[in-house]
């Protein structure tokens, strides 16, 4: 056999010879002490090398430029899985394919776990259940716990009016460290700096083209005629436009800046984050692209972080760069309490470690912990920062630009030979104040302000008078006993380990942030979390649509350079530079007065239009590369359609409903490759695709023009479980009769020209799955839904047009409504729709003590002055702190709808009263089975039983009823955009099987697998309070819907 084998051609003699080399590398992995390799199935793991380069094969490896695809095999016989052919891929292009790895054989029963002790990692669970190992982690051990020393703060401390901390405690410890002759001799780092904001006041583009590019092109200049003058630059974003422009003399003097140590890059992230409302994944994106741009352009990477300006500081971005090897970082804005703490304590500079640690590790190696600088004072300006006196600072802001009057350029006096001893010795004095709440006696001391040295009068100003004060000092070093200089924060870091052995540690977080500089009042900066919420939305869509986008664009672009489509592969470099642009326009919103909602209406606008512009071009992308992987040898383009429809960037998108049942000729929905035939569409076909990277059992939501329709899998079986829903017109505000003057306003109508159609879809790992749907003129009728409803008809609607179309109507029973399966029993408020008790069964079906649930809705009514897009404080007169607005649902409809339904949901429970959110499953981080899942899972083999409660049965009342316990509340309220937001993404397939028909145009619809529901879809955030009214009855109106399930199915969902 293997002689003939040989005589068919070299392909078969290098495939022979793979497996050959394949089998001998698993021998070898044996010899060295691994767990069999033995996968679970045929599907062979790609690693894919991505942009920078590490060639490392660790399937379990979290480094971002590793992409895992197990990708799924594609041939004609089965054309709804991609394949691609494992033996030609290594050959051709060298790829790393690893199998995967078989759980290790346990000698206890399936499910048992074993303990091993990892010497350099700490304690390491192997669990067959698990695919790899699972580190125990605990809570880390810290000098300095957040949470125990914020109780313990005075927040309406005595110095509260003079702003000012330094109190007399403070100056008699500066007086005995004068005759500390042990204490370190006094160092001093001068930092002159520039905070460039990438759009705040003005936009992005008109900061730089005004300020930014005018400062970098002074530095580089100036730098070279001031051989002592030091800078540093940290907004990435600002460079990269200035480097684009610049002449390559300028950038051969930066680059020279830069490895001399005299300019240094701090943080190197595209912007200075947000660390309250940015996701984890847009914020490490942004370090990356700022990083790379760094490494290919300049070749250097940061060592320092510099965070002055976001509003708070969270322990994210620490262990971030602290993964990013870095030395040390600087933060600006906390607590005015915990400014006066470190200060007392001489706890400024701390290591900040993250919350958990791996059991069994050692201090040596710790991840995540991060040493870090607190600025002492309140503010990074020169007034704010020299000492803990403002108005002494003053004197030393040197900026005196010809009409430019600001309290600096008044007081401030430049430095002559008159003057300089007198100015020399006041500034040492603050300095020394400064250095004092240190025990190394360093103090590091930022000269500058937001959008300084743009003025070269500016930059002679500041450098010349303060070149003048240290020369002085130096000059007479035995007098003042101080070392001072320019220099950089790494100069600093330096210096502070070579005087410190050890550092205190820290573990929790610096929110809400709070100062009292500004008027001598506490004023939390708590408003920025929700201020515009529709933008922090289009940053999350554009976050999950990047990624999807870099995923398939990853795949096809390889596949075509694999099979030589020269166009394709033309297409995709073209395109690549629109990736590029949405990655960089999504880390830009991610500057902390983007996301956080703090800049200018124009500017947020300008914002908004390149998140949505970018949204536009990865959808698209989206869209060719999944042409390209579903083809079969054929060209065709442009025949898939995402199924969400995005107008402009101030609305939401809409659904594109899938084109069955209307007329080809004309319709925007012709086919490809059928023709114009005048016949109606009977058949069409979408796709799935699952952008995570591990299975996903996922309720799928499609709109559909006709509710007579099945749906078939990409196995060609028919499902059997579909539930179809009507669609409510209560979003349209003319359906509503708002402003109309309707007598039919507020009414809820069955949309007669849409319907919606859920099943429940498995998909694997990073796979695109066809699915198909057809007419039903027959069986339909069974996953139609029931409305009970009793004021669901319009009186007013012509006879010709019905409001509840296919679907029954019925009259709402009395009494609260009850879901019950095998598992446990819930009760819903007939009034309200929220859940009211939860009761669980035990394994022979008995029915356990009931836990009472409720859930309100309390609001705080913000003052009329200190509240605004950054601030919030509640309104002093408000004589009650919440407010209950539970008595609005009482005037709204209730609306139950009894359907075939799919089946798995998750029940977020929690042990407090807070309300929490009802959401679909979706994967968790560590993959359980049913049986270990922590929150209750109705399984497909459960039975349910929906019923309604009489009054008399139970009491409507939200109450609790002793002796039950405290509730486990659940939020089920879910807003009507809630399918699309976590359906995975659905696009739709045309390519020719004998189970479904080619069909033209059929939808795409994306997933939102990062979105939480429940968001706020409006732009505007200065309504009237009457529009506020009718907008917040409409939101109401949306909730207030019950589906209540058949027996068949155990999936629960509210609207």
């Amino acid at each position: 056999m293997s002689l003939k084998l040989f005589r068919r051609g070299s392909a078969r003699c290098l495939g022979l010879l793979s497996a050959f080399v394949t089998i001998l590398l698993c021998l070898y992995y044996i010899s060295m002490g691994q767990p069999t390799l033995q996968p679970k199935d045929t599907t062979a793991t790609i690693t894919i090398i991505g942009g920078s380069g590490s060639t490392s094969s660790n399937a379990g490896n979290a480094n971002g430029a590793l992409l895992h695809l197990p990708l799924q095999h594609f041939n004609k016989n089965s054309p709804h899985k991609i394949k691609i052919n494992d033996q030609e891929t290594l050959e051709k292009h060298k790829y790393v394919i690893l199998q995967q790895k078989q759980q290790q054989q346990l000698s206890s029963a399936v499910g048992s776990i074993a303990v091993s002790n990892d010497d350099e990692t700490g304690m390491v669970v192997d669990n067959p259940n698990w695919d790899g190992k699972c580190y125990i982690l605990n809570e880390s051990v810290t000098n300095i716990t957040a949470g125990d020393e914020y109780p313990k703060f005075d927040f309406q401390p005595e110095w509260i009016r003079t702003k000012e901390y330094w109190d007399r405690g403070f100056e008699e410890r500066f007086e005995a460290q004068k005759s500390d002759k042990e204490r370190p001799s006094l160092k001093i780092i001068v930092v002159p700096h520039s905070h460039n904001d990438p759009g705040w006041l003005k936009t992005f583009v008109n900061y730089f083209q005004a300020d930014s590019r005018q400062i970098l092109n002074l530095m580089v200049t100036k730098m070279q005629e001031y051989k002592e003058m030091t800078f540093i630059w940290s907004e990435i974003s600002f460079l990269q436009l200035w480097w684009d422009q610049a002449h390559p003399t300028k950038q051969r003097a930066l680059k020279r800046l830069i490895n001399s140590g005299r300019l240094e890059i701090t943080t190197g992230g595209w912007v200075m984050t947000d660390e309250a409302n940015v996701h984890i994944y847009a914020m490490l994106d942004q370090l990356i692209e700022g990083h790379q741009w760094l490494r290919n352009n300049l070749n250097v990477t940061p060592t320092v972080g510099w965070s002055i300006d976001p509003f708070g500081h969270g322990s994210t971005v620490p262990y971030l760069l602290s993964g990013s090897n870095f030395e040390g970082a600087i933060i600006q804005r906390i607590h005015y309490a915990w400014k006066q703490w470190f200060a007392r304590q001489q706890n400024g500079d701390f290591i900040w470690t993250p919350y958990w640690e791996k059991q069994g590790g050692t201090q040596s190696n710790k991840q995540g912990q991060l040493l870090m600088h607190n600025m002492p004072f309140d503010i990074y300006s020169i007034k704010g920062s020299c000492g803990p006196h403002p108005y002494i600072c003053l004197n030393f802001d040197f900026r005196k630009i010809p009409g430019e009057y600001t309290e600096y350029s008044v007081k401030a006096e430049f430095i002559t030979d008159e003057n300089i001893e007198k100015k020399a010795q006041l500034l040492l004095e603050q300095y020394a104040r400064t250095a004092s709440l240190f025990p190394h006696n360093v103090a590091l001391i930022p000269v500058g302000d937001d959008f300084r040295y743009n003025k070269e009068r500016e930059v002679d100003q500041q450098y010349i008078n303060y070149k003048k004060l240290i020369d002085h000092i130096m000059d007479n070093k035995r007098l003042y006993n101080v070392d001072i200089s320019f220099g950089t924060p790494k100069d600093y870091f330096n210096e502070i380990r070579k005087r410190s052995e050890s550092f205190p540690t820290f573990k929790g977080d610096f929110f809400v942030y709070s100062d009292i500089f500004s008027e001598g009042r506490p004023a939390y900066w708590s408003g920025y979390y929700t201020t515009r919420p529709f933008y922090k939305i289009m940053s999350a869509d554009l976050e999950h649509n990047l990624r999807a986008a870099e995923i398939l664009f990853t795949i096809a672009y390889n596949n075509a350079l694999k099979f030589h489509h020269e166009n394709a592969i033309k297409i995709f470099e073209k395109n690549y530079e629109k990736m590029i642009n949405a990655r960089r326009n999504l880390a830009l919103f991610q500057h902390h007065d983007a996301i956080t909602g703090t800049s200018k209406a124009a500017v947020m606008r300008d914002y908004a239009m390149r998140l949505f512009e970018s949204t536009q071009d990865v959808v698209k992308m989206q869209e060719s590369t999944i042409e390209l992987l579903i083809q079969n040898g054929t060209s065709h383009h442009n025949f898939l359609l995402s199924e969400l429809e995005r107008d402009n960037f101030s609305k939401l998108p809409r659904k594109t409903p899938i084109p069955l049942g209307i007329n080809s000729i004309g319709s925007d929905f012709v086919d490809i490759n059928l023709g114009l035939n005048g016949e109606k569409a009977k058949s069409t076909s979408f796709v799935i695709y699952n952008s995570l990277a591990q299975k996903r059992l996922e309720v799928i939501t499609l709109r559909t023009l006709v509710p007579n329709i099945k749906v078939y899998n990409e196995l060609g079986a028919e499902l059997r479980h579909l539930q179809i829903n009507p669609v409510w017109n209560i979003t349209d505000p003319y359906d509503l009769g708002i402003n109309t003057g309707s007598s039919s306003a507020g009414r809820i109508r069955v949309s007669t020209r849409q319907y919606e159609v859920m099943f429940v879809a498995q998909l694997d790992a990073l796979s695109l799955n066809t699915y198909r749907v057809e007419i039903d003129e027959v069986n339909y009728k069974h996953a139609m839904a029931t409305i009970y409803c009793d004021e669901c008809t319009d009186t007013t609607t012509p006879p010709s047009v019905t409001t509840n179309g296919e679907f029954t109507v019925k009259s709402k029973p009395a009494g609260d409504v009850q879901l019950e399966n095998n598992h446990m029993r819930l009760l819903f408020d007939e009034k309200t729709g929220f859940l009211k008790t939860v009761t669980r069964k035990n394994k022979d079906q008995k029915l356990l003590q009931p836990m009472q649930c409720a859930i309100k809705f309390a609001a705080y009514r913000s003052a009329q002055f200190h509240s605004g897009a950054y601030l919030f404080k509640t309104d002093p007169e408000q004589s009650e702190r919440e407010k209950d607005r539970k008595t609005i649902y009482d005037e709204l409809p209730n609306i139950s709808e009894k359907t075939v339904c799919c089946q798995t949901i998750v029940i977020d429970i929690d042990c407090f009263l807070a309300p929490k959110k009802l959401s679909l499953t979706r994967p968790a981080i560590y993959p359980f089975s049913s049986s270990q899942y922590p929150y209750p899972i109705l399984s497909p083999d459960m039975s349910q039983v929906a019923s309604w409660h009489t009054p008399s049965v139970y009491s409507a009342a939200s109450t609790f009823r002793n002796p039950y316990p405290s509730s486990l509340p659940i939020n089920t309220t879910i807003p009507s955009d809630f399918p699309f937001r976590f359906s995975p993404s659905l696009m739709p397939s045309v390519h020719s099987s004998p189970h479904h028909v080619l069909n033209s145009h059929p939808a795409v619809v994306t997933p939102g697998p990062k979105q939480d529901c429940g968001q706020d879809s409006t732009t505007n955030h200065r309504f009237s309070s009457k529009k506020k009214e009718q907008m917040l009855i409409l939101q109401l109106r949306k909730l207030n819907a019950i589906i209540i399930l058949r027996p068949s199915l155990d999936f629960l969902v509210q609207f």
